[in-house]
């Protein structure tokens, strides 16, 4: 009988909510949001043109917190003329586009933006960029 009550007790001791009780339990980091970004590009008279005919490949989005060193770069193919980033945690943010070819030389850069602010699970809008080619 005695076996048993000793099988009980350490049985009883082995829950899932084991280790110390004032062990540092670090907070839940909150669900990241995303940033929708749209461009479009006129030629130097100010027309508009396609990437295609400008020889644009990629629009590169780099985006910086302005809270911390964090710093995301965001690559999009340049026909889409927009996309969503990728996860960011919440935050206010920095943007700096540049449009370039398959090389991955620089054609034109974009107005960069500043607070652009991120929430959890939601999406963000940035203000549309135009790139100016061949001005």
């Amino acid at each position: 009988m005695r076996y048993e009550v000793a099988v009980v007790v350490f049985v009883a001791a082995c829950g899932d909510s084991g280790g110390f009780p004032d062990a540092y339990v670090p907070p839940v980091p909150p669900d990241p949001g995303t940033i929708d970004i749209a461009w479009s590009l006129v030629d130097g008279a100010g027309s508009a043109t396609t990437c295609a005919d400008v020889g644009a490949t990629r629009v590169n989005v780099a985006i910086m917190d302005e809270a911390t060193p964090d710093s995301y770069a965001q690559p999009f193919l340049c026909g889409n003329l927009g996309g969503l980033s990728g996860a960011i945690p919440p935050g206010t943010y920095d943007l700096s586009y540049s449009l370039t070819d398959g090389s991955g030389a620089v054609l034109a850069t974009g107005t960069p933006q500043t607070g652009v602010v991120v929430q959890s699970d939601m999406t963000a809008t940035a203000t549309p960029v135009v790139f100016t080619v061949g001005a």
